[in-house]
């Protein structure tokens, strides 16, 4: 079984419940929170495959985890180039360690995140 992603209510992993299911004949899968405290929330799926891929699918999170990503990429090659791109490339190179262009993307960035 692929390993289940935190509760997005209360972030718990050791509540959560992975079991077949059955609903006036129909039978499927569940995965939810079972946490006494927690909305617990659930989904269902015909499959485990199908229900672990369903509790697992967060756009909101791979969202902004993709624009971190992007931040540290920017963060990473203005590391890189920590001596000045100016010197390294000449005086008319614009590469995106040009805090102008940083600035803008980090602003985007914010923007985006909230």
């Amino acid at each position: 079984m692929t390993t289940l992603k935190a509760c997005p209510f209360c972030g718990r992993t050791d509540y959560l419940a992975s079991m077949p299911w059955h609903n006036g004949g129909r039978v499927g899968y569940l995965v939810g929170c079972i946490f006494l405290n927690c909305v617990r929330p659930h989904v269902y799926g015909d499959n485990e495959i199908v229900a672990t891929r369903t509790w697992n699918t967060r756009p909101e999170e791979d969202r902004r985890r993709a624009l971190l990503r992007e931040a540290l990429d920017i963060i990473n090659d203005c590391a890189d180039h920590s001596h000045g791109c100016s010197r390294a490339h000449g005086e008319n190179y614009r590469c995106r360690c040009n805090w102008v262009l940083q600035k803008e993307t980090i602003d985007r960035i914010r923007k985006e995140v909230g």
